[in-house]
């Protein structure tokens, strides 16, 4: 039978005596060319069945070639598939997988060649039993979605007669429940290779990330005469007692795959390295301690008043501001800030002037993690204290000032971070108390006679102190954030020149920053486990 475009088959294949192929009609297309099978393949009494399935198949079902009719309970088992089916002798089916076609299970299979680089789901939810397959020769790189259980009885399982070079790739679907289970050095059996060629690579690891330490199933094989678990109620509760519909039997293994063959075990080890999640706490808090050290500048907060002549002696003002920021390989961080303040000059001369003022700021920042799926909220509440110092010269051709601001705050953190599948890793919150002070000293000067050209170089130095806090994440993991302190010096220079009377001006602004301090660190806690970042 040949297929295209979309072709949707339901109900039982099977090969008595003849020949029976399923591939596509040709393989100019073999992308768009897809078939959705959902039913059993059987072959037997010589028969052969040919599957050739492209891209984006799916095939739901069980595969027989009656090749455990070597058990006499096979056929009991199995008949209700095929009424009336004779079957005295076992068929030959060979799979054709490709990749990203998938192929799920609804019982114990038995095929003769798995090929190709396609998924095979074993579909079990493990609450009664788990379930077999048995391959013939394996070919190509495949990819096994199991479950597993260390009981053996509620565990998937792989036989293969016939083992490849080509690396295979399992998936356990219960990773984190797997290793929970079980003790470091504990190994689990998933498969049984005759003629083995390292096909699921001696030493490979799965890792899982979902507590504060990652944790590994390493693979490792081992010869079944020698091998330590090789006893019989070991071999039974994974093999199965007896051959059922999910499992093989420990008789029917013991037969037909021979005394040469290896176990294949998945041993739980600790790496040593933390989470890639936990980077997340480290990133986080670098993004909050940005927000928090942010340098704010007297030009800045006060754009054109800076340098204003007039005679006032009060008013208010209102502040927006949006800044975005990416730290490489850490995150990308923006904010808005709503700030309202007031201002009163107690002193306001023509060649002195000094002003005290008082602000109250909001602002709302989110974070997004590089290359990961965590971000934060933060929301910042501080209150400003200000006080500026003018000198006039009696030409007003130079302008000094001194700039003090004294600043104390709280910001508050929402955490969500997320594993490399996206899944929710844990969520968490805390606070953290703000106090910075920060002086600045700038001189304006004018260039030219008619004022158009004007320079203003600046020298500031900031401090500030973020407390540190302490907060729980509910996947059970305890964070302690340290102190934080900055000391932040800056030389700036600004380049003015004005247009049309003053009433269009062209900035030219350029900074050197430099962070004297900074450093912070975090200690994270779950169990036993504990790892600290400096």
């Amino acid at each position: 039978m040949n297929y295209k475009d979309d072709t949707r088959i339901t109900g039982a294949t099977v090969s008595d005596k003849g020949l029976v192929a399923i591939k596509p009609l040709n393989n100019t297309n073999i992308v768009a060319d897809t078939i959705h099978y959902k039913g059993d393949v059987l072959a037997v009494n010589k028969g052969k069945v040919e599957l050739d399935f492209t891209p984006n198949i799916r095939l739901v079902g069980r595969l027989d070639n009656f090749s455990g009719l070597t058990d006499s309970k096979h056929k009991n088992l199995f008949e209700n598939y095929v009424a009336n089916l004779d079957s005295k002798s076992a068929g030959e089916i060979n799979f054709n997988l490709a990749k990203d076609a998938l192929w799920t299970m609804t019982g114990q299979s038995w095929l003769d060649k798995l090929e190709g680089q396609g998924t095979i789901d074993f579909n079990n939810d493990a609450k009664t039993s788990g379930r077999a397959l048995h391959i013939g020769e394996l070919a190509g790189a495949n990819k096994f979605l199991m479950h597993l259980n260390k009981d053996g009885i509620h565990s998937d399982m792989l036989y293969v007669k016939k083992g490849t070079s080509t690396p295979q790739e399992v998936v356990v679907k219960n990773l984190s429940e797997v290793l929970d289970s079980m003790n470091y050095g504990e190994r689990l059996r998933f498969a049984t290779v005759t003629n083995s060629k390292n096909e699921f690579v001696n030493g490979k690891k799965y890792i899982d990330d979902t507590h504060l330490m990652e944790d590994a199933l390493t693979v490792e094989y081992s010869a079944h005469n020698g091998d330590k678990n090789n006893k019989d109620d070991y071999n039974k509760s994974f093999n199965g007692s007896e051959m059922t519909a999910e499992k093989a039997g420990d008789d029917y293994v013991n037969k037909t795959y021979t005394d040469n063959r290896q176990n294949v075990y998945l041993v739980k080890q600790a790496t040593g390295n933390p989470s890639r999640n936990v980077k997340n706490i480290n990133d986080m808090f670098d993004s909050t301690a940005h927000y928090a050290f942010t340098l704010d500048t007297y030009a800045k907060r006060e754009g054109e008043r800076a340098f204003s002549t007039l005679d006032k002696k009060e008013g208010d003002w209102i502040r927006l501001t949006h800044t975005r920021v990416i730290q490489s390989n850490a995150f990308r961080f923006h904010n808005n800030d709503f700030e309202i303040g007031y201002d009163r000059f107690s002193l306001n001369e023509q060649e002195k002037k000094r002003k005290w003022g008082i602000s109250l700021d909001y602002g709302h920042g989110r974070t997004s993690l590089w290359n990961t799926f965590g971000k934060d909220k933060i929301r910042k509440y501080e209150l400003a204290l200000y006080n500026t110092t003018q000198y006039i010269d009696k030409e007003g051709d130079e302008t000094g000032y001194i700039d003090n601001v004294l600043k104390i705050g709280k910001l508050r953190n929402r955490v969500i971070a997320r594993n490399h599948m996206g899944q929710l890793w844990g969520k968490g919150k805390y606070s953290n108390t703000l106090f910075s002070i920060s002086t600045e000293y700038g001189r304006r000067k004018f260039l030219d006679d008619d004022k158009l050209w004007r320079i203003t170089p600046q020298v500031q130095l900031q401090y500030s102190y973020l407390r540190g806090t302490g907060y729980r994440i509910d996947n059970g993991i305890n964070v302690n954030l340290s102190h934080a302190n900055s000391l932040i010096g800056r030389l700036g220079l600004d380049v003015v020149r004005k247009f049309d009377g003053g009433k269009k001006l062209f900035y030219i602004k350029g900074n050197i920053f430099h962070e004297f301090l900074g450093s912070r660190s975090f200690k994270a806690f779950e169990g036993k486990s504990h790892y600290a970042q400096k």
